[in-house]
């Protein structure tokens, strides 16, 4: 029976009248007896109340005074009597006075209690409406008296406050219904509370990595140069234990157990990572890309890649909650790692899904950084994701994110969407640069090719981001000659050419006798005499960027092939090293090696021409000292 209070009528024990009960009378039904020396409980409920006894005496009926009894929750107790008088019998009560002071004492401590439940519910108000999980401050409950600081109330609040808080906040993850994009939110609002500040500071330990600097979603990999960043990771370890620590490890294994059993703080430990070195949570990020490289080579590596997949989902468990169904935000580096596997078969269906929602929720939820945008667009150059890159490069113009001339060049390329593939395998596997074991490297194909398969290989030379440096071949004079060779001495012939060049145009060109090897893979390195106009006049206002290679080779004891290359040079060309992008190196190659093998310029035409008719005159004085006579132009 809820809602009850009691009075409680105690019967004075006596001789005279005993065997007379009273009657009592409440709300003016008869309700019940009371005897000699009695005491009787009768219930009530909280409202008013009227009491009045009867006693049938020996020739009398006696009525005691009326009691009004007053609404309240508070029990009464009175002393019942009577006395014989002059003419009747006189029935009476008295207040149970030491009741009545107990009643006052908790109506006062209630009414204090009222007081400090009204003050502590006030400020949580003021807190708490209109504001949403994660954005309440309590540090104002100082503002609290002490009366309400000291209260019972206030510390069941405390403890109530922080059971509830982390058995919410569990059983959110728990039901896959939060990431940790809202777990520390609850949590951080329990820090504000400033009887629970200290103590429950620990669970912020990464909230600043996974929601202030948005590391969590952020690549490990350097802005910068995260290519080569990749290559070097390839370089080192692939041991799970290299990468994921111990701490780590049972923080990932213990959640689901201390959930089960009941202990909410231990699992919320191992949940918020209070134990795991940030360290860790950028190991785990290199151990996921480095997996994505080896994945699908052997069943093993597989089932690595998954394992490490799922554990790091697990640490990156974010969610989009602005969908009904259950949907994950995926990290900069998430994309990455399935960029990678999907490079194998170019293949990038998966990456545009996973853009889809990063572009259209994480970057703008979560204000993602310039930074990661240039990350991707490099990777996925890298991997020839070319449409996935111009999607990031779109974005950040639809976005306003700063570019630079470089990007805003490559985005324009891109768009073309004139780009095709063609030998597309065979720049791939070049280095850009022109020494190769000591030999100088050089594309000697090129002789060959028109003008647009010229267009064609270097618009694939910037979709692949790359610049190179070594010459191409633009024009070609060959001639075999029939000479006795025993005496047969390149030096010899590279001495001459280097004294005619000093007659003929003084320290303006430099030549050289070194070994060079074409670029296809089945070149030999061949002795070659290189004439170059290195100055610093001739690289300021001249052609450096012009060379001319001369060779003569032994074909047997009575024949020798010369050969003179005309080349232009990338690696010496000021107006590509000063240019900007790749895209802008790669146009200016293309121009200027059009402009050789079409004899575009009368001014270098001539000079090319001079040039070769010194290399031919040397090369025939030195075969006619050889063979008497031998005429190289027939």
């Amino acid at each position: 029976m809820s809602n009850v209070r009691y009075l409680n009528l105690t019967r004075e024990k006596r001789i005279s009248g005993s065997i007379v009960p009273y009657e009592i009378n409440i709300d003016g039904q008869w309700v019940t007896e009371l005897n000699n020396g009695e005491t009787i409980n009768i219930p009530l409920d909280y409202s008013k109340h009227k009491f009045y006894m009867r006693a049938e005496f020996p020739g009398s009926i006696s009525l005691s005074e009326g009691l009004v009894i007053p609404e309240g929750v508070f029990d009464h107790s009175l002393y019942c009597r009577h006395k014989a008088g002059l003419t009747k019998v006189k029935l009476w009560w008295e207040i149970d006075e030491h009741q009545e002071t107990l009643n006052n004492q908790i109506r006062q401590e209630q009414m204090h209690n009222t007081a400090i439940i009204k003050e502590i519910n006030t400020i949580l108000a003021s807190i708490e409406d209109g504001k949403m999980i994660g954005c309440r401050d309590y540090s104002i409950l100082n503002q609290l008296s002490e009366d309400a600081k000291k209260s019972p109330m206030y510390t069941k609040w405390l403890e109530s406050t922080k059971k509830e808080c982390f058995s919410m906040a569990l059983k959110q993850y728990m039901d896959g219904k939060w990431g940790y994009e809202r777990l520390f939110m609850p949590i951080r609002d329990l820090c504000t509370i400033p009887e629970l500040k200290d103590s429950c500071k620990k669970y912020l330990k990464h909230f600043d990595y996974y929601m202030m600097s948005k590391n969590a979603v952020n690549s490990v990999l350097n802005e910068d140069n995260p290519v080569e960043e990749i290559i070097e990771l390839s370089k080192g370890s692939r041991k799970i234990n290299d990468h994921i620590s111990d701490e780590l490890s049972k923080a990932l294994s213990c959640v689901s157990d201390y959930y089960k059993n009941g202990e909410i703080e231990k699992a919320i430990d191992s949940l918020l990572l209070v134990n795991v070195d940030e360290k860790d949570l950028w190991g785990i990020k290199r151990l996921l890309i480095l997996s994505a490289m080896t994945e699908g080579a052997t069943d093993r590596e597989s089932e690595k890649y998954m394992v490490v997949k799922q554990l790091y989902k697990t640490v990156y468990l974010l969610l989009d909650d602005t969908k009904s169904e259950k949907t994950y935000i995926n990290t900069v580096d998430e994309i990455i790692a399935e960029t990678i596997r999907c490079s194998y078969t170019k293949v990038y269906t998966k990456i545009d899904d996973m853009l889809d929602e990063f572009l259209g929720y994480t970057c703008k939820m979560l204000e993602i950084s310039g930074s990661q945008y240039n990350i991707l667009q490099k990777v996925f150059a890298y991997f020839e994701a070319y449409e996935q890159e111009k999607r990031i490069l779109e974005n950040m113009v639809s976005n306003c994110i700063t570019r630079s001339s470089e990007q805003e060049d490559r985005l324009t390329f891109l768009q073309k969407g004139s780009y095709n593939k063609y030998n597309f395998e065979d720049n791939t596997s070049q280095e850009s640069d022109y020494i190769e074991d000591g030999n100088l490297k050089y594309e000697y194909r090129s002789v060959n090719w028109d003008s647009k398969k010229i267009e064609e290989y270097f618009e694939n030379l910037s979709l692949q981001n790359r610049a190179v440096e070594f010459p191409f071949v633009v024009r070609e004079w060959n001639k075999e000659v029939s000479i006795n060779t025993n005496n047969f001495n390149i030096t010899a012939i590279g001495k001459l050419i280097s004294d005619k060049f000093i007659e003929n145009y003084g320290e303006r060109f430099t030549t050289r006798l070194g070994t060079s090897k074409t670029m296809d893979n089945y070149s030999e390195p061949m002795d070659t005499i290189s004439i170059m106009a290195d100055s610093d006049k001739e690289a300021r206002d001249g052609y450096s960027w012009i060379e001319y290679f001369v060779t003569a080779e032994k074909i047997n004891n009575k024949q020798v092939a010369f050969a003179i290359y005309t080349l232009y040079f990338p690696g010496f060309d000021r107006e590509v090293i000063g240019a900007k992008s790749v895209i802008e190196k790669n146009k200016i190659c293309v121009q200027k090696i059009n402009l050789l093998k079409e004899k575009q310029n009368p001014r270098i035409n001539r000079m090319i021409q001079n040039v070769n008719n010194l290399i031919i005159e040397v090369l025939e004085n030195w075969a006619n000292d050889e063979n008497k006579k031998v005429d190289i132009y027939s």
